[in-house]
C-alpha cells in the first residue's frame, strides 16, 4: 500500500538561532528594567536574584526542548521505534480543552495536542476516523499511554 507522510520529527526546526534571539531580548529586556529603576538598593538587589532566576528558567525551557528535538531525531534516524499500521477508530475532538484529540489504531490509545511543547507529532485535524495510518513512535516516561509520534504515514 503506498503511504504519504504528513509529519517526520526530522521536519522540526533544532536551530539553535530562536533560542538565542530570545535569550537575547530577554537580557536586554532585564538590563533596561535595572538602568532605569530608580528603587533602593535592596529592592534592586532582589529584582537581581528573581530576574536572573527566570532567565535561567526561562534558558532551560527553551535548551531543554531543542535538546529533545534533537533526541527523538536521533531516535528515529537510529530506527529505535515501534511501529503500528491500521485504521483510526474512535477518533475524539475535545476542543474546549485545548484541542485535545485521542484516536486508536489497532486498539493502541494515541493523544495528541496543538497546545504541547516539544518534537513529537501534535498538529491537530490530520488525524480522523477511518484513514489508514502507519504511526512510528516511542513510548515515553512510566505509562504505556505516554507515547510520542516520530513520524506519520496516511493513505
Amino acid at each position: 500500500m503506498k503511504y504519504n507522510t504528513i509529519f517526520t520529527v526530522l521536519e522540526k526546526d533544532t536551530s539553535i538561532v530562536y533560542p538565542t534571539i530570545i535569550f537575547l531580548i530577554f537580557s536586554s529586556i532585564i538590563l533596561a528594567i535595572f538602568k532605569y529603576d530608580t528603587l533602593t538598593f535592596g529592592s534592586k538587589i532582589y529584582k537581581f536574584f528573581a530576574s536572573l532566576f527566570i532567565f535561567f528558567l526561562m534558558v532551560g525551557f527553551i535548551y531543554s526542548i531543542h535538546f529533545k528535538i534533537l533526541e527523538l531525531k536521533e531516535i528515529y534516524n537510529k530506527k529505535q521505534y515501534k511501529i503500528i499500521e491500521g485504521i483510526v477508530k474512535n477518533y475524539i475532538s475535545e476542543v474546549q480543552k485545548k484541542h485535545d484529540e485521542s484516536f486508536q489504531v489497532n486498539d493502541m490509545n494515541f493523544s495528541i495536542s496543538s497546545n504541547t511543547f516539544g518534537g513529537g507529532f501534535h498538529t491537530t485535524g490530520k488525524v480522523y476516523n477511518g484513514l489508514r495510518v502507519k504511526i512510528y513512535y516511542i513510548e515515553d516516561g512510566n505509562f504505556s499511554t505516554d507515547k510520542i509520534i516520530l513520524r506519520v504515514d496516511r493513505q
